[in-house]
């Protein structure tokens, strides 16, 4: 597989861009979804 690395790289880059709108745009975030 080829693309695993890449298959890495798109979830490391998830996580950071989905904690980036955690904590910088909790309004694209559903209050409901805020612990």
């Amino acid at each position: 597989m080829r693309w695993f690395p890449l298959f890495w790289i798109l979830i490391l880059v998830g996580v950071v861009m989905a904690s980036y709108d955690r904590d910088l745009k909790p309004f694209m975030m559903p209050p409901n979804s805020q612990k």
